[in-house]
């Protein structure tokens, strides 16, 4: 590689390690249906720049599902686990119980948000919506950090067959 071609590299690198991410809110969220049949089915959901929405995600219909948010980041990309992380569950329909708030540490919520889900007698449907912030940062040296909020729109079906959900919750690349 010539000179001009290594130094043109090294300052676009240097440049990318330099510049700030920072995340745009769409209108609507991206909407997603996911049904989880089979035990620790990893569901997808998409998001339009901080909203989140997943649809008919699978869970028992008696007795209680471990549901689990988990993150799905690019690749050089990490929860900062000395950061402040926080959840907040605004609103619960066709539950038994609202999970509970959080306000911990990166370092709790590296691996995800666990939440144990169980839907009342009769219903069809439950709801669950909240909001996550947490911190990205690349996970070389962690020169570059993103603050990083998700508004999520959970539903519930009693369909599944499985007693554990993952569901992968999209993060911005700290890059």
């Amino acid at each position: 590689m010539s000179h001009c071609k290594r130094g043109c590299a090294i300052a676009l690198g240097t440049l990318s390690l330099l510049a700030c991410n920072r995340e745009t809110s769409a209108a609507q969220p991206i909407k997603t249906t996911a049904v989880a049949p089979n035990p620790s089915v990893v569901v997808a959901a998409k998001s339009a720049g901080n909203k989140l929405s997943v649809d008919d995600i699978g869970v028992l219909a008696k007795g209680l599902t471990q549901v689990r948010l988990v993150w799905s980041v690019p690749p050089g990309t990490t929860v900062n686990i000395e950061a402040p992380a926080h959840v907040r569950w605004h609103s619960s329909d066709g539950l038994a119980s609202a999970p509970k708030d959080l306000d911990v540490t990166g370092d709790t919520l590296k691996d995800g948000v666990p939440l144990v889900i169980e839907i009342t007698g009769g219903a069809t449907r439950a709801s669950l919506s909240g909001v996550i912030k947490l911190v990205v940062c690349d996970d070389v040296n962690h020169a570059v950090c993103t603050p990083v909020t998700r508004d999520i729109q959970l539903g519930f079906v009693p369909s599944g067959t499985s007693p554990k959900v993952d569901v992968a919750i999209p993060l911005p690349s700290a890059k």
